[in-house]
């Protein structure tokens, strides 16, 4: 992909896309399988993930045109290819701009991977914001209906949609994508669950937390290993390949939130017991930090997805 400044404005709707529907993903699978302290620290949780489905569905309509531009300067270089025009630069701004608002243009993104995907997400984050609307009367197991609606939405797309083990990788995505928006999404819901007065509530709570991704670490890894070697031909390619130097990087940063999971796991949140307040700014840092480093993972993915963009068009 040549990184000009649409593509550039592309994916980072795409990274507001993905982070707003993480967030929203991780909130529901937080409130549905983990559940707040309290009722206030509860209805405060379920509000960030309304914003947060908000976002998703706002960055995820303003791919679509941008994709549209994006499909129009293909088509552009194709017409002149074919008419053996030889050009070193994508199509004049104008091209992209009159295509990003063409209905045929926008039906045509519509009906491709990329169109579907991003519609099946808008609807989940529509309906994750319902439930979020009225957090308590909202049951748990439409919390994680939803959730798991939302991270199907992300295996509609992409380059492993065209493989021989379709079917065997976009189950290993979608465990990656539901196991990554807990962890990683669920951050946000810990972090403004710290300032309740309960801290054996608070303990109980993140005992749970970090019980279930414990659980998913391995699953994770498993997923991940298994996408790794359908997308790749050699492992060599990690190092010879920008695909493969992005996976490493992406594979270093969720090692390090691992790290800082253990250490919050197995130092931090036992102390909470006995009301150690002094407990609650250390751990407020450490889940920043992860917060930052989730962050990454999510513009390494967007990298990701943009290196094999031509299959998404």
């Amino acid at each position: 992909m040549d990184w000009d400044l649409w593509t550039i404005t592309l994916n980072i709707a795409r990274l507001a896309a993905y982070a707003g529907t993480i967030m929203a993903i991780g909130t529901a699978l937080f409130l549905g399988l983990v559940g707040a302290p309290d009722d206030q620290r509860g209805a405060a949780i379920a509000r960030t993930g309304l914003v947060a489905a908000a976002a998703g569905v706002l960055a995820s309509i303003v791919t679509l045109p941008l994709q549209a531009g994006l499909l129009a300067d293909a088509n552009w270089r194709d017409t002149l290819d074919y008419y053996g025009v030889l050009v070193q630069e994508g199509a004049p701004p104008s091209v992209r701009l009159t295509a990003a608002f063409d209905g045929g243009s926008l039906g045509q993104v519509l009906t491709a991977p990329f169109g579907f995907s991003a519609s099946v997400r808008v609807l989940s984050l529509v309906f994750l914001a319902t439930l979020f609307w009225r957090p308590r009367a909202a049951p748990r197991n439409l919390l994680v209906l939803a959730a798991c609606l939302g991270s199907a939405s992300f295996v509609l797309q992409g380059h492993t949609t065209e493989l021989e083990t379709s079917l065997t990788i976009r189950i290993a995505l979608f465990v990656h994508i539901a196991g990554i928006a807990f962890w990683a999404g669920g951050l946000t819901p810990v972090l403004q669950s710290l300032d309740t007065p309960d801290y054996d509530a608070l303990a109980t709570m993140l005992e749970q937390y970090t019980a279930l991704a414990m659980i998913l670490v391995p699953i994770l890894l498993i997923a991940g290993i298994a996408m790794a070697v359908a997308l790749l031909d050699s492992w060599d390619q990690t190092l010879t390949t920008d695909y493969g130097r992005v996976l490493l990087a992406k594979t270093g940063l969720v090692a390090a939130m691992l790290a800082l999971g253990a250490v919050n796991r197995g130092l931090l949140t036992p102390a909470l017991r006995g009301a150690r307040s002094t407990v609650v700014p250390r751990l407020r840092i450490t889940i920043m930090i992860e917060l930052g480093i989730a962050l990454l993972v999510l513009g390494a993915s967007v990298i990701l997805a943009a290196t094999q963009l031509g299959d998404q068009i």
